[in-house]
């Protein structure tokens, strides 16, 4: 059981991991200053990578929930095997003397009959016949020693056989604590790796390194003091750069949904680098390889243009102040690039002139072998509007973005919902049932609301997939984006306005999309 144990604590362990990321990524989500975002790249990134200290919370109290599991079941089933094996000697001990009890029985003789067969031979060789003794039934001495050492072998027998009861209740806890620890988000292909997978149509636009590692973890985990240290962004630079290329021919096998335990790892890697206990090559290299091959060439594309960036970056002269003084902590790469289902022109291509052809698709037209450089547009200018998705006017910048709820949000959310005798929740505008969370026999799971993990005695969550977090009545999205904007409120006021449990009810998504119960 040994093993087991250690599995259970590796899990909790990575639970642990994943729970710390989730909070460092939420801290970027409330603190990090709107400065660092500009441009459209980066809030499509923004957008997703706020969605992650949900799903690493959940990540985290799944491993949590494992790993007690596992822990509990070692501990457990070492209790058993020693009972078992106390029960076990008992039972050998107690089969020897009943076969020492049984041996003696059978050689025991009667009294009686002896003296019977005595007076019997006497008669048959001519002497006097004397009366046989009245035959009465004698006791064998060892009758109740065999019985003794019976009752004790069938004791140990029995107990023995009420110990594997205890085993298979202790494997279905811990099968229990598995199913919890999947429904919970323990899935290599969970609900949200769709994140790594959207993310690879931001990659064209900035780099999958300068995304995961350099905002992530340079900004995040190692704040502005690692940021001024001496070569820190220079040397993770220039290491990332020799690893991610280094890495290159080592992504033909790996898939492309990026697994639970590479996210937890990443994590660790990127804390363990900042403490000076890994190299960023280590880091960077992580990122591409967790992100597969196909996402992992795309950002190899782009990491020459992202390298120069982030060298920018690191030159700014009040880089210690904070992160709002970086403007390059998502720069866009020089010139244009190429979005994956719009195709622009590429940094080595010319102003397209009014009435040219258009031209064929690729970063350098044939009729325009030698262009001048064309000049870097600026995305966040009304002058330059994101040509697939041309910008009607401008947002408001603190409520450009829609705000990540935190994970206690969303479970107060949870026990404020309206549910049906059962425990499924019921749409709070079209009257639909939203099933509960259950487990493989078709059992809702309930859990504790403000840890996340089951417990009997808490409350049931919605099946993922099936609902929308919908704004109540008076509460919409769009009237909120007027009032903050007349009010001026900045973001930190806008993230906790939205994070108030009580503007928020469960909805069906279509009944959510639909807005047909939105107030005028």
């Amino acid at each position: 059981m040994n093993s087991v144990h250690w599995l259970g604590t590796q899990l909790q362990d990575l639970g642990a991991d994943a729970s710390a990321a989730a909070v460092l990524l939420q801290k970027l989500s409330d603190g990090a200053s709107d400065a660092v975002w500009r441009g459209d790249s980066a809030d499509a990134f923004r957008a997703r990578i706020l969605e992650l200290p949900v799903h690493l919370d959940q990540l985290g109290s799944s491993y949590q929930v494992a790993g007690d599991g596992f822990v509990t079941y070692a501990a457990v089933v070492a209790d058993i095997a020693v009972r078992a094996e106390g029960f076990r000697a008992a039972g050998a001990s107690a089969d020897r003397d009943k076969s020492r009890a049984v041996s003696a029985q059978g050689a025991w003789v009667d009294p009686v009959v002896a003296v019977n067969a005595a007076v019997v031979a006497n008669a048959a060789a001519g002497g006097v016949l004397v009366a046989p003794v009245p035959v009465v039934a004698g006791v064998n001495p060892h009758d109740e020693a065999v019985r003794v050492a019976a009752a004790r072998l069938q004791a140990a027998t029995d107990s023995l056989h009420e110990l594997g009861g205890e085993r298979r209740s202790a494997d279905d806890r811990v099968q229990g604590s598995l199913e919890a620890a999947h429904q919970v988000g323990m899935q290599n292909r969970s609900a949200w790796s769709h994140f790594w997978e959207d993310l690879s149509s931001v990659l064209a636009v900035i780099t999958i390194v300068l995304l995961v590692v350099a905002v992530v973890v340079l900004f995040v985990v190692a704040g502005p003091a690692a940021w001024a240290a001496a070569g820190a962004a220079s040397g993770f630079v220039a290491s990332a750069a020799a690893g991610a290329a280094a890495a290159g021919a080592a992504m033909a096998g790996v898939g492309t949904a990026m697994t639970v335990v590479g996210a937890a790892a990443l994590g660790v890697h990127s804390v363990q680098a900042v403490r000076g206990e890994a190299s960023w090559a280590d880091v960077g290299v992580e990122a591409l390889w967790q992100l597969g091959p196909g996402v992992a060439l795309k950002g190899l594309k782009y990491f020459g243009d992202a390298a120069r960036g982030l060298k920018a970056g690191a030159a700014a002269e009040d880089a210690a102040a904070g992160i709002k003084n970086v403007k390059n902590a998502v720069p866009t790469p020089a010139g244009p690039m190429k979005p994956p289902t719009a195709p622009k022109p590429s940094s080595t291509s010319g102003p397209k002139p009014t009435n040219a052809p258009k031209p064929p698709a690729g970063p350098n037209p044939p009729s325009s072998p030698n262009p001048p450089a064309a000049p870097k547009p600026n995305v966040d200018s009304p002058a330059a509007p994101n040509p697939k998705t041309p910008r009607i006017k401008q947002t408001y910048e603190a409520v450009r973005n829609r705000v990540t709820l935190r994970v206690q949000t969303e479970r107060d959310i949870y026990a404020n919902a309206r549910r049906n005798s059962d425990g499924d929740f019921i749409c709070a505008s079209s009257n639909d049932i939203i099933p509960a969370q259950v487990n493989a026999k078709g059992e809702r799971i309930r859990f504790d609301p403000k840890t996340g993990k089951p417990d009997p005695n808490g409350i049931t969550f919605p099946q993922k997939g099936k609902f929308d977090f919908g704004h109540r009545p008076d509460h919409e999205w769009r009237k909120y984006q007027d009032e903050a904007a007349a009010g001026g409120y900045d973001r930190a006021r806008v993230i906790e306005d939205q994070n108030n449990p009580e503007i928020y009810q469960l909805e069906t998504p279509s009944s959510n999309r639909s807005h047909a119960g939105e107030t005028p």
